[in-house]
């Protein structure tokens, strides 16, 4: 049998995250520029601009080659033709496709986006404490918020079956690059049904998000 018909969408605008601490496309952009700015000290060996974790991610890529390189400029040229344009892309996505054929520009600028999303996510109002046994998430810090009204709207008079029902008939059409939607649900159905591990499985199985 095929999946069940979803009759409802949700289309969950760019820039939807944003009251949870999460980038704009441009606060985005902003962000890419800087880890983008990589520059290193007159000896070549101290780093005096941009991101440490993102450096050793180059020399992990280049150390990896079938030739056993060392020489991560060809990512420094291409990480800096990102920088010098952030300014007058529409958006990173519009850039690294602009220049899709250019391997190391695409594959740093996708380097770089997934940096910049960790590092607003470590900050999120939706972040847990995962050394906590059973973490959660903080309910005060996303009052008021839309997945939180939207929560409140599905689970009002349903228990976890109804709810599942309820969630199955929903598709999430996202143009976010986080996982915020995943993240609320999964953990806010996690405390509020006090779940175990087979009916998380169950959410994750009822939840889709494109």
């Amino acid at each position: 049998m095929g999946e069940t018909f979803r009759k409802n969408v949700i289309v969950v605008g760019a820039g939807a995250s944003k009251e949870y601490g999460l980038p704009t496309g441009a606060e985005l952009a902003e962000k890419i520029a800087l880890v983008s700015d990589i520059r290193f000290d007159e000896f070549g060996t101290r780093l005096s601009a941009g991101d440490h974790q993102i450096v050793s991610t180059l020399r992990f890529l280049v150390e990896s080659r079938e030739n056993g390189s060392r020489d991560i400029n060809p990512y420094l040229h291409a990480a800096w033709r990102i920088r010098d344009n952030m300014g007058l892309a529409p958006s990173i996505d519009n850039f690294i496709d602009t220049h899709r054929n250019d391997e190391l520009l695409v594959e740093f600028g996708k380097i770089a986006i997934c940096h910049s999303i960790q590092m607003a996510e470590s900050g999120s109002s939706l972040r847990v404490d995962g050394t906590q046994r059973n973490p959660m998430l903080n309910a005060r810090a996303v009052k008021g918020t839309w997945l939180e009204q939207l929560f409140k709207l599905l689970v009002a008079q349903r228990n976890y079956d109804d709810f599942l029902v309820a969630l199955s008939q929903i598709t999430f059409v996202s143009f976010n690059y986080d996982r915020c939607i995943h993240q609320f649900f999964y953990f806010a159905c996690s405390s509020y049904f006090n779940l175990d591990p087979e009916g998380q499985q169950r959410l994750l199985s009822s939840l889709k998000i494109l």
